[in-house]
């Protein structure tokens, strides 16, 4: 914005600079300089003249004769020369300066706010442009960073603007920022009738996310009391199914994905991901319902399965970055797809107070269900201090990235924070 203005005051200032020149006088001391030159060649003539008539060279006669055409021609040249301006028109020229000074920038600005961009200056016009861009689908970090600070400046003025709270809380939720779009859904929560069973689905979500994936708690009363409101709210359908898989109820989780599964449309990748996600449950629960003799070996299997493509990985901090951390900013280490979306397979946090530090990266960490460590060829892992505490990487945090590996490869995949995002 600061840029913004720059850029028109300096095209303002070009404009006066090229106009009130002319308006000012600049020039006007022209004639009297001619003037003074028509003198000194009158007085050169005149002295050759002389010298003239004092070797002989001219009679008294030419020499009177000579001289008088002489100031004759200097008459004439010092008539068309302008002396000097009359006091009339430099007052002129200086009400004209002042109309011109003002007019230039005040129709400059009439233009713009006319033709341009002039509302995209406003705090709650870049709040509305956010929201919208977030509503179609406008995932951009870069532009809704961007607008977000708008949104964000229009609250602290009007704290009481329910949509906006969850305008916010959407922003941040895209943006990966978990919790401050927990807070900002906190407060939108607080402003509502507790009611809304969206509403309420969006904050537990993101109250799960900020708290590693954890749905026990207040997320799933939450979720509890949106399915009461309206039973085939379908994010509500979709965590409360993923909490009961947490707690080992797979029964329960592939009763609240069934709906879900209905409505999805034929052949779509939710379709298929839904039916994957129902079917294991359903496996897992059959499990469940066998004797405990034969249960074990079946968790054994399963535990074991986890563990041969879980990732060991050693994380420290280069010692030339050391000064630019504090002990208690947070360090994201995780393993990602080779190739696909960017949301980590696996993930844990840390501090860097706690570097240097060992983890192990598993299923267990899964953050969306049906998109483990183990279903991958090959991953990058990564290491990442945030100096703000967001799980969204962003300029000034300190990072360091493995070669694609294995899961379950043999040995410890050690890292080096040792570079600086730009």
């Amino acid at each position: 914005m600061i840029l913004l203005w720059l850029v028109l005051g300096t095209m303002v200032l070009v404009a006066l600079a090229v106009v009130l020149p002319p308006l000012m006088g600049r020039g006007a001391a022209a004639g009297p300089a001619r003037a003074s030159i028509y003198r000194a060649l009158h007085r050169k003539r005149l002295a050759e003249l002389e010298g003239d008539l004092e070797s002989g060279t001219l009679s008294a006669e030419q020499f009177e004769q000579a001289r008088a055409e002489i100031e004759r021609d200097t008459l004439e040249n010092l008539e068309g020369a302008v002396v000097a301006p009359a006091v009339g028109p430099r007052r002129r020229h200086r009400w004209m300066v002042v109309v011109v000074a003002l007019i230039i920038p005040v129709f400059t600005g009439g233009i713009y706010w006319r033709l341009g961009g002039w509302a995209l200056v406003s705090p709650d016009a870049r709040a509305r442009i956010a929201a919208e861009a977030v509503a179609q689908g406008d995932t951009d970090p870069a532009v809704i960073q961007d607008m977000v600070t708008g949104l964000a400046a229009r609250l602290k003025r009007k704290p009481d603007d329910l949509q906006g709270w969850m305008m916010l809380g959407r922003s941040y939720r895209v943006l990966n920022r978990f919790d401050q779009a927990a807070d900002a859904y906190g407060k939108a929560y607080a402003l509502s009738n507790k009611k809304d069973p969206a509403l309420l689905a969006d904050y537990a979500e993101v109250l799960a996310l900020a708290h590693g994936n954890r749905l026990a708690g207040k997320p799933e009363q939450l979720l509890t009391r949106a399915l009461a409101l309206d039973p085939q709210q379908p994010k509500a359908l979709w965590l409360t199914g993923w909490a009961a898989y947490q707690s080992g109820d797979y029964a329960q989780a592939a009763a609240r994905w069934k709906p879900l599964a209905k409505r999805a449309p034929a052949g779509s990748d939710v379709a298929r991901i839904l039916e994957k996600q129902i079917a294991q449950a359903e496996a897992l629960a059959g499990r469940a319902t066998r004797a405990p003799s034969e249960r074990a070996p079946a968790r054994t299997r399963e535990t074991a399965s986890i563990a041969r493509k879980a990732l060991t990985v050693q994380v420290r901090l280069a010692a030339a970055l050391a000064h630019k951390v504090r002990p208690g900013e947070t360090v994201f280490i995780y393993a990602r797809a080779l190739q696909g979306p960017p949301m980590p397979l696996a993930a844990v946090r840390r501090q860097v107070k706690d570097l240097p530090t060992t983890v192990v990266l598993d299923d267990t960490q899964s953050m969306l269900p049906g998109r483990t460590l183990s279903q991958q060829a090959e991953v990058v892992v990564g290491a990442r201090i945030s100096r703000t505490g967001n799980a969204l990487a962003a300029p000034g945090d300190l990072q360091g990235l493995s070669a694609p590996v294995a899961p379950g490869r043999k040995g410890v995949v050690e890292l080096t924070i040792d570079r600086v995002i730009p």
